[in-house]
């Protein structure tokens, strides 16, 4: 799957959660790109792990090596990482985590304002993970998925039909009341 694709896949779900999360959808989206390597690492093909959360997760876990940095110095573990029975279950345990205390600042948040909170908040061990996660959300313009979708402003032809329509209202609105007066005097 190349990189759109990816996006065009994940969006959804990510969209979906950020409504009742708060987790912004750039943010979801970025990460999931940058923890899973667009959906080809062995965690995301073997455990539908796209966030790279380590623990035990509803199908269980998976061990595998990964890059920590302590002290500055980047070190290889072994580590326990959650399993999901699907994408779309790797995103909702994503935005349960991400809706902790401790993430606090990530929710409601644009996307950058999101990575650089859930970096401060130790999400990563990379000193470069908020940078990393900013330049993907510009990069795909990733944060298009974070606009609201109301309703697009009128333009100048429609407000005009609309004042034309009010105007309208208004007369066959006195209309009625000139006859009601007529028919129903006193």
């Amino acid at each position: 799957m190349d990189k759109n694709g990816f996006i065009e896949k994940i969006a959804p779900l990510a969209v979906a959660k950020a409504s009742d999360s708060g987790i912004p959808a750039s943010l979801t989206i970025a990460q999931a790109a940058l923890e899973s390597n667009w959906g080809a690492s062995r965690l995301a093909a073997e455990g539908n792990n796209l966030f790279g959360m380590k623990g035990s997760g509803p199908a269980g876990s998976l061990i595998l090596p990964t890059t920590e940095y302590r002290g500055g110095k980047s070190v290889t573990v072994n580590a326990a990482f959650r399993k999901y029975r699907s994408w779309a279950e790797s995103i909702a345990d994503h935005a349960r985590l991400l809706s902790a205390n401790r993430y606090a600042g990530a929710i409601r948040k644009s996307g950058p304002e999101a990575a650089r909170a859930v970096a401060a908040a130790g999400y990563a061990t990379d000193p470069q993970y908020a940078s990393k996660l900013i330049r993907l959300m510009e990069t795909y313009q990733l944060e298009q998925y974070d606009e609201a979708k109301g309703e697009e402003p009128m333009t100048a032809e429609e407000k005009k039909q609309f004042e034309t329509l009010q105007e309208t209202v208004r007369e066959q609105a006195k209309q009625i009341a000139d006859l009601e007066k007529w028919t129903h005097p006193g």
